[in-house]
This record gives structure tokens, sequence and C-alpha cells, in this order.
């Protein structure tokens, strides 16, 4: 957040548009790239850890290998035909695309290695990884972005990106060998994995996608890259609202899958209420005072900035359910069956690009109302299917 507040001092709000952009082109493309392994292995290990040591070290190092293939080969595509993405309204940005091919192979690491950290239940180390990455991120970005602009924000991202993996990467060794787990590359693809992985995979792919296409379609509005700028400082600060879900989805995900496969469904049940009361109650308080407190925070930004509070106070409601579904898909992914996430999701991205279409993508307020309808109707539909298979499990 601090480092946000920094780049669009310096930026400006068009500038930081460009950036946001640029950005959820590198989101989609790096989940194209992760094809689905950071949940996958988050569900396995957490699975596999203490039965099959062996087994859940080979899944580790064989995510990883086959993770950094691909992320190298679609970061090579990012450049060549970056240009052809929808960001091609943007002139000479050729640079700034190869820092961002770097900023994918990274991150995409990043991610996957987190979920092995995830279902190793590392939660500590994951913690410390975390402040490591965020003591260095406001210096490295706010200085990137002074000396080099665009250029040099998204250089510092791809910078702090690779200290974070190489950091992540040593903490992941130790705790595998205090939990006697081999790490081995050179493992392969274990049976059922392919099948989870793909449909993770597919629903990651729709969530960026949308992301990217709804960005896309806002942006090539009139005073688009403005309405983008506007959004992108809104949707920081419901990003920071989800800060709690989020950590809630990492946790929750192998405690469920570990409780899942040991058949204690009331544990399930125990889980999914306390995590969905302490969700509903922080995020509920927080996103109150964000919404009260909008015109304020806005103009942090920047004197530009201001006239983004309504898209803020909206975003604080869309913050919540958000919330709500965030951790109603962390149960659906452990306890029930792939299919129905994935079913799920597809709604969810169907009906938030019918909205686009129908105009929803002019503004970056209408943008924000698509996704508080979008949210809303994936709550809905998650939680009448949770309840649905806890009550079946229970019978």
């Amino acid at each position: 957040m601090l480092a946000a507040f920094v780049v669009a001092r310096i930026l400006g709000v068009t500038e930081f548009g460009r950036l946001a952009l640029i950005q959820a082109t590198v989101l989609m493309m790096g989940t194209f790239s992760e094809m689905g392994f950071t949940l996958t292995t988050t569900k396995f290990v957490s699975r596999w850890r203490a039965l099959d040591p062996g087994r859940a070290g080979r899944l580790v190092g064989w995510s990883l290998r086959m993770t950094t293939i691909s992320a190298v080969v679609v970061a090579a595509l990012f450049v060549v035909i970056g240009p052809y993405l929808g960001i091609s309204g943007i002139p000479a940005l050729s640079k700034e695309l190869w820092a961002g091919s770097v900023l994918l192979v990274f991150e995409t690491l990043n991610r996957v290695q987190f979920g092995a950290l995830a279902g190793l239940e590392a939660f500590a180390s994951t913690a410390k990884i975390n402040v490591a990455r965020g003591v260095l991120m406001l210096p490295c970005v706010g200085l990137g972005t002074w000396y080099g602009g665009l250029l040099g924000a998204i250089s510092a991202l791809a910078f702090v990106s690779v200290l974070t993996f190489a950091i992540g990467h040593w903490v992941m060794r130790r705790e595998c060998g205090t939990l006697s787990i081999p790490l081995s590359y050179g493992g392969s693809l274990e049976p059922g994995i392919l099948a989870t992985s793909f449909s993770l995979w597919i629903s990651a792919l729709l969530m960026a996608g949308s992301t990217w296409a709804v960005t896309v379609l806002l942006a090539r509005h009139p005073s688009g890259l403005s309405e983008l700028g506007l959004y992108n400082a809104a949707d920081k600060w419901r990003t920071a609202l989800l800060f709690l879900p989020n950590m809630l989805f990492q946790v929750t995900l192998p405690m469920l899958s570990h409780s899942h496969a040991a058949g204690d469904y009331a544990a399930c049940r125990r889980i999914i209420f306390a995590s969905m009361a302490s969700t509903i109650s922080v995020t509920g308080s927080a996103a109150i005072l964000v919404y009260w407190l909008s015109p304020v925070l806005m103009s942090s930004y920047g004197v530009d900035f201001t006239a983004g509070a309504n898209v803020l106070s909206l975003g604080a409601v869309v913050a919540v359910v958000s919330a709500i579904y965030t951790v109603g898909s962390s149960a659906l992914w452990a306890v029930g069956k792939p299919s129905q996430m994935l079913g799920l999701d597809f709604f969810k991205t169907s009906l938030l690009l019918g909205l686009c279409w129908m105009g929803f993508s002019n503004s970056a307020w209408n943008l924000m109302w698509a996704h508080l309808l979008t949210f809303s109707a994936g709550c809905a539909v998650a939680l009448l299917v949770i309840r649905k298979q806890l009550g079946l499990q229970r019978a």
C-alpha cells in the first residue's frame, strides 16, 4: 500500500493506469504459465507430508521444475506478442515488456513456492518471507520509480520478486529438512495430479483472464487510462481489505484438505465456520472505516485521484462480498469436487464479462459495480453448494 502511494504520486493517474494494465497482463500470463500447480501442490503436500514424505518432496520438486520451464516459455511469448495483447496502444513499451517478463517468471515461481510452504503448514516461515518482501518493496519500488518512471517501477518489482524467490527457496529447503521430506527435482507426474491441476488451472485462467479483459476494455474507452488509474488506486484498498481472507485461504485449504482426507467432517465444519465468522467481522469492520474515509484515502494518492472517492466507497462493499467468496472457494476446493468449483468460476466469469460487454466497463465506477454484482452471485451459489456438501457428509 505504501509503495502504491509513492508510485501513484510520482507517476500520476494516467501512468498509474498504464502500470495497472501491464500488471494485469503479467498476472494473466503468469497464471497461464502456473498451470494450477500452486493450489495442487498445497492440497497434495498437506495430505502426503506425514503419510508419504518422499512423495511430497517429489511433488514439490516436480512442480517447481515444470513451472520454471513453463514460465520461461510464456515470458518469451509475452515479450514477442505483448504488443498485440491489448497493450499495443501504449507506445514504446519494449523495455517495460522485458522487465515485465522477469517479473512474470519469478512471481509465478513465488506462487508455487508459497503453495508448497502452505502445504507444509509453515505459516510462520511464510510470514517472515512476506515481511522481508514488504521491507524491500517500499525503498526499491520508490527509488526505481523516482529514477526510472514506469520502467523503473516494473524493474524494481521484478528485482523484489527475484529476492523473494531466493529467500523463499532457502526457507522451503530448510522446512523440508526439518520435516524429513527429501526434496527431489527429478520426479515424475503423480497419478491424479493432472486432473486436479487442470481444473485449478482453468479456474485461475478464468479469473485472471477476465480481470485482464475488463482492464483492457476500460483502458480502450475515452479517458480510459485515467479511469483505470482511479480503479487501480481504489482496488489497492480492496486488496488490502482482502488480506485476512487471502491469508485464511492459504491456511484453511491445507487444514480442510487434511481433515477431509481423515474423514473428520466435524472439524471441516468448525474450520469453515471460524474462517467465515472472522472474515465477516474483521473485513466488515475495516470496510466500514474505508467507506467513510474514502475521500481522504483516495486523495493520499494525489490530487488527481480525489475524483475516485465514490469508486473506493463501492470497492469497500465489494471487498466484503469478495472476502466471503474467497473463504467459500477455499472450502469448495478442499472438500468438494474440482468440477463444482470450476463450474462456479465459469459462471462468475461469464457474468462479469457479460456485464462489461453490456457497458459496465466504460468507467471505474461501473466496473466496480460489475464486480459487486458478480461476487454477490458467486457468494450465493458457493454458500448453497457448501451447505449441501457438508450436509451430505454429515448424513
